[in-house]
């Protein structure tokens, strides 16, 4: 389910009676994080729920609350203070901590591509500081990344280094364990090894991930060079690209603690989080002056609180911290060369493998759910007795929408970009649907339909680009099983993920046909992977491939199998969802982008795969 649209809803509710979600700060794959007024003393918070659904989970509810009792028992400046735990009867499980103000560690990387060394060592000595505190607490975090490390701005204060989601920590004990030795948690890239081959980590784990961090910070990140499940093919087979070779302008000392903390062997690392931050202090001493802090950009002065960001390599949940899409300044601060700016950043989406497979009915429900919800606040603006207007069409002229000349203008040059097939079309539209979602556009308004137009034509650019991974004699064994669908379905979530989002602004024009697509989108996965699996039957009885694999038709008939019907049950879904939405509001339901009769089409396409044979997952 898209977390953007579900949040939406969730704006504005009292939960269990004391605290008000005020705004939608961060998002990922399992849950949101709002900021919130604590009722009682009229405190500022966020607040961390769940997903519908995910909420279910009695394993995933007990990871929330131990998260939220480990940081409690740490209780130190060095992570976020940890307010409350309860449930609300609509929202679920939720866990209210304080308010963060400043900008993760991620965000300032995605603004200067390298950092002051010793800035960098400034930040880990304060990661390794709180570090102490968590492992002597009998506390392993596994999960240290940029995302994960936030720069506080402190009122009347100085600035403070906090580390965040201690969602996949470990309790080191005999029975705190809540981990299976063999499963891989964390994210690869900034994984220890250890982690990485699902053997169990200690704190020198932890260690290696500050190391990782350092290297990201002044080389770049780790195992650049790999994607996808090959990050953690590379960690378990070698270490990164030596840091003295991407910076050698870098001390000797300096490079040395941190090629230490990211030693292959546990043994070979620093014992503890204590002797790295001594060691590193000590290197400090070589290093120059560090130039003064750069102010954040104004998109990143809000209040909010940064939830984890997935590695688009990694296993981990998506997120995106609302607030942070317009990152990328150029501009360095004084002291300029001594940080590297990074080259302007587009909008990221990022969604995990699985959520494509999982989609199916929960986008579909899900939206529908967003649109009755907008539905009901157009008709509560409507007198009694009048008719209710129907939703603003694409067609609707300026004048008739109140719009501002600025945000009309930009939108004229997105859609003729759009319409000339122009490569600019995509960032302009996304440049537009920044500029409202980053102004307050409310679901309904003027400026929301201009914003659900905008996701829409993004959506269908990404979904025209759909391509299947290059047909290759396979290599390696994975490459000749339903798992080289990796990364068309990741291409795929993301275009999901638009479409759906699109009901988040409330018209139903466009909301039903958001879903509509949603489930062409799904056809088309089902399409590339059907044409993929006769490729790979063709290819394995060949003596080669038989050598590599040992794997028999039937083998590979199987393992195609359990996708093939997941993709034709997803893309049904999809279609029933879009009937579902349109008999509850009236119509029309017109394609903008092509004038396709979006319910009538649902209907057909929705018969074509139910005579194909009833998929399921």
């Amino acid at each position: 389910m898209t977390t953007t649209g579900w949040a939406r809803m969730l704006e504005g509710r009292v939960l269990a009676g004391r605290y008000v979600l005020e705004r939608l700060v961060g998002e990922g794959g399992m849950g949101a994080v709002f900021s919130a007024t604590q009722l009682a003393v009229q405190r500022r918070v966020a607040v961390k729920v769940l997903l519908p659904g995910v909420a279910d989970d009695p394993s995933v509810v007990e990871r929330l609350q131990r998260e939220a009792t480990l940081v409690a028992k740490v209780a130190r400046r060095g992570v976020p203070q940890i307010i409350d735990f309860d449930r609300d009867d609509l929202a679920g499980p939720f866990v209210v901590m304080e308010l963060l103000v400043g900008e993760s560690l991620a965000d300032r990387l995605q603004r200067y591509a390298r950092l002051h060394p010793r800035e960098a060592a400034s930040i880990a000595c304060a990661v390794l500081d709180t570090l102490e505190v968590v492992h002597a607490k009998g506390v392993v975090h596994r999960d240290l990344k940029p995302p994960n490390v936030f720069l506080a701005r402190e009122r009347g204060g100085d600035p403070s280094v906090k580390i965040l989601d201690f969602g996949v920590a470990r309790v080191i004990s005999p029975h705190g364990d809540m981990t299976v030795e063999g499963a891989v948690i964390g994210t690869p890239r900034y994984m220890a090894p250890e982690q990485a081959a699902g053997e169990r980590a200690d704190v020198r784990a932890d260690v290696y991930g500050v190391g990782a961090m350092i290297y990201a910070c002044v080389g770049g990140k780790p195992y650049a060079s790999a994607t996808g499940l090959d990050v953690v093919a590379a960690v378990r087979a070698g270490p990164p690209v030596p840091l003295a070779e991407l910076n050698p302008e870098l001390p000797a000392s300096f490079v040395a603690v941190v090629d230490r903390a990211m030693a292959r062997s546990p043994d070979a690392r620093f014992a503890s989080a204590g002797e790295m931050r001594a060691a590193l202090t000590r290197v400090m001493a070589d290093l120059p002056e560090a130039p003064p802090e750069s102010a954040a950009p104004p998109s990143e002065t809000e209040e909010m609180l940064a939830t984890p960001q997935s590695d688009t390599a990694g296993p981990t949940a998506p997120s995106e911290a609302r607030g942070n899409t317009k990152t990328g300044s150029t501009t360095p601060a004084r002291g300029e060369g001594l940080r590297t700016p990074a080259p302007p950043a587009r909008r990221r989406w990022y969604a995990h493998p699985l959520a494509l497979v999982a989609s199916g009915v929960v986008l579909a429900v899900g939206a529908m759910g967003i649109a009755r919800v907008a539905f009901r606040a157009q008709a509560a603006t409507t007198a009694p007795g009048a008719t209710s207007a129907p939703p603003i069409s694409m067609a609707a002229s300026a004048a008739a929408l109140a719009l501002s000349p600025a945000i009309h203008d930009e939108m004229e040059r997105a859609r003729a970009a759009w319409r000339a097939g122009d490569p600019n079309a995509l960032s302009l539209l996304h440049a537009v649907y920044d500029d409202v979602d980053h102004a307050g556009g409310k679901p309904l308004s003027p400026t929301g339909h201009v914003a659900a137009e905008a996701l829409f034509l993004i959506a269908d650019i990404e979904e025209r680009g759909l391509r299947p991974p290059p047909a290759r004699e396979p290599t390696r064994p994975v490459e000749l099983t339903s798992a080289t669908s990796l990364d068309l379905e990741l291409q795929a979530s993301k275009v999901l993920k638009d479409y759906v989002n699109v009901g988040a602004w409330g018209f139903m024009d466009l909301s039903v046909c958001g879903v509509y697509r949603a489930g062409r989108t799904m056809e088309t996965v089902l399409r590339f992977n059907r044409a993929e699996e006769a490729r790979q039957l063709g290819l394995v009885n060949k003596p080669s491939v038989q050598a590599l694999t040992g794997m028999s038709r039937l083998d590979l008939e199987r393992s195609w199998s359990g996708a093939i019907r997941q993709d034709q049950y997803n893309a049904k879904a999809e279609y029933e969802g879009t009937i579902m939405m349109a008999r509850s509001f009236p119509g029309p339901f017109v394609d903008p982008t092509d004038g396709t009769d979006c319910v009538a089409s649902a209907l057909h396409r929705r018969d074509v795969l139910a005579a194909e044979g009833d998929g399921g997952p």
